[in-house]
């Protein structure tokens, strides 16, 4: 086992004696101290374990896998994992999971890459984390993932509402729950899940906030709660959906106190209403949460403070709603027109 530098990049190269075959993986780093200490991971992984405790076949792990999230995972994030596993194995047929090379693995992606640039980059994720997760229970030694890497997705700006662009939406909906939901997500950022699975027991007036809250079902993305204060416009809506005698299990935009509306019926309502008002076909539900964080970000919040809000866990995330947009730019052109005309 050695190292070698290639186009700036530390490589190692050494015989596997599994698969009984020369291979070389990349270190990911320039720094030859870093690609050293890769080195000697490297070579204590193996020297620890050659094999697997426990082999099983790509599709045995996928089901373990999926039902381990279930308990643990929102049941969106386990639906995903389940598609992302699914076409994995229509791609390379029925194999046992530590016989998945690298090669294999980059072959994949990129097959649907450029077709699906962001959905191939969320399976890429979503079946890396499924197999550090396989490594943690033994069932592969290393990920075969960790030497795959993907080109670079595009930053494209998010596309959101402006407040009057809502109204025009608004407009469109007659069921007041409906719209209510809509606005609340415009003024608060909350995901569509943990709208719609808010109940009266986690609003507090006294107070003025409302506790996003992980529950037996429903988990946040991050896995944390959160504590979303009262904007006076906030508070008037909740204060008008109050009921009288609202129980701990009362949902606040439920279809019944009891009972809550799909995320796919609550997106095809906002697409349409979209389409009616004559606005960009390509808004989603999840742009009103791109408008909470780019309506903040251009009434000077601190950046810090968006993050804490939509608890995002990096804030790189918060950063993408730092864009500037058209009317920005024409309001700093327009400061030119009062110069001396030289």
């Amino acid at each position: 086992m050695f190292l070698f530098k290639r186009r700036q990049k530390w490589y190692i190269e050494f015989f596997d004696e599994k698969k009984k075959r020369t291979r070389r993986i990349s270190t990911n780093t320039t720094k030859k101290a870093e690609a050293y200490r890769f080195l000697t991971d490297l070579e204590r992984k193996l020297s620890e374990e050659q094999t697997p405790e426990e082999s099983l076949s790509l599709q045995e792990f996928s089901d373990r896998y999926v039902e381990y999230l279930k308990s643990g995972h929102s049941a969106k994030y386990a639906r995903d994992a389940k598609a992302a596993f699914k076409k994995l194995i229509d791609f390379t047929g029925s194999v046992q999971l530590d016989e998945l090379a690298p090669k294999m693995l980059e072959k994949f992606f990129l097959s649907s890459f450029n077709k699906a640039k962001f959905d191939t980059a969320r399976n890429y994720r979503t079946i890396k984390a499924a197999f550090n997760r396989a490594v943690e229970w033994k069932n592969l030694v290393t990920n075969p993932l960790d030497s795959v890497k993907l080109p670079k997705l595009p930053r494209n700006i998010p596309l959101y509402l402006t407040d009057d662009k809502l109204g025009l939406v608004l407009a469109q909906v007659k069921n007041q729950t409906i719209q209510d939901i809509l606005e609340f997500g415009f003024l608060t950022g909350c995901r569509q899940g943990e709208i719609l699975g808010l109940r009266w027991t986690n609003v507090d007036f006294g107070e003025g906030l409302v506790k996003i809250a992980n529950s037996s079902e429903f988990l946040t993305k991050s896995k944390k709660e959160r504590l979303i204060p009262m904007s006076k416009r906030l508070r008037e809506l909740l204060e008008r959906r109050l009921p009288e005698s609202p129980t701990p299990e009362t949902f606040v935009f439920g279809k019944t106190d009891t009972s809550k509306y799909s995320g796919n019926y609550i997106s095809r309502r906002f697409k349409a209403a979209v389409t009616k008002a004559g606005l960009d076909k390509r808004l989603h539900f999840h742009s009103l949460r791109h408008s909470t964080a780019t309506e903040l970000i251009r009434r000077n919040a601190p950046v810090a403070v968006v993050q804490k809000l939509l608890g995002h866990s990096n804030i790189s995330t918060t950063m993408i709603y730092t864009h500037v947009t058209n009317d920005d730019v024409m309001e700093a052109l327009k400061k030119l027109d009062h110069g001396s005309g030289v």
